[in-house]
């Protein structure tokens, strides 16, 4: 079983959670965390061992790219080509903020974390995993820490066992709001193609 801790409040049990989640996925582990509404897998992005055990966790009979979390705006920049339609107003408006955008991929990122050319990246609204991703030389990738087709939990409690024995670590920072982030594709004529509902909203 992995190291479990509780992320609570104090100065003290954040410091732990983020140190020990820090060193998993240094050491190429997978690490449960609560991520933007629900709790994710999340794995070293350049680490391609760590990349294969996470789909391994998953299950997914038919392998997609998950999504890379970064920690500053200009780290998110470094990993895309262009920024077509309201994508730089996105990013400046809505991050950190619980929106992925389906960007256009510089060619250093690794095939795999790709689809058709584009990259889903997110400046994670919550406090925790965008510190964990300052600490950090690679990207995060995150996904939900579900089985394919099964619920993406909301709560520690509502984690599949068998999930959280795969991890290296594991954070529990209690119930969450229970739906993840928006996922989203700027598009070259101005518009914005909303391919997942979730916490962010587009303007009215």
């Amino acid at each position: 079983m992995p190291e479990v801790l509780r992320l609570g409040d104090d100065a003290e049990s954040y410091a732990a959670a983020l140190d020990a989640a820090r060193e998993a996925l240094l050491a190429g582990a997978i690490a449960l965390l609560p991520s933007e509404g629900l709790y994710g897998l999340h794995a070293d992005a350049y680490a391609a061992d760590a990349v294969a055990r996470l789909r391994e966790i998953k299950q997914d009979p038919a392998p997609r790219p998950f999504i890379l979390l970064v920690g500053t705006l200009e780290h998110a920049l470094a990993l895309v080509s262009d920024l077509p339609g309201p994508a730089a107003s996105l990013m400046r408006e809505a991050w950190p903020g619980p929106l992925t955008l389906l960007l256009p991929a510089r060619a250093i990122l690794p095939p795999a974390l790709c689809a058709d050319g584009r990259v889903a990246l997110r400046c994670p609204g919550t406090r925790f995993l965008r510190e964990l991703a300052l600490t950090l030389p690679s990207p995060i990738l995150s996904t939900s820490a579900n089985r394919a087709g099964q619920p993406a939990p909301a709560s520690f409690e509502a984690c599949d066992p068998d999930v959280i024995a795969a991890c290296g670590v594991a954070i529990d920072a209690g119930p969450l709001a229970g739906v993840g982030s928006t996922l989203a594709r700027p598009e070259r004529d101005g518009s914005l193609t909303v391919l997942r509902e979730g916490l962010w909203k587009p303007p009215a």
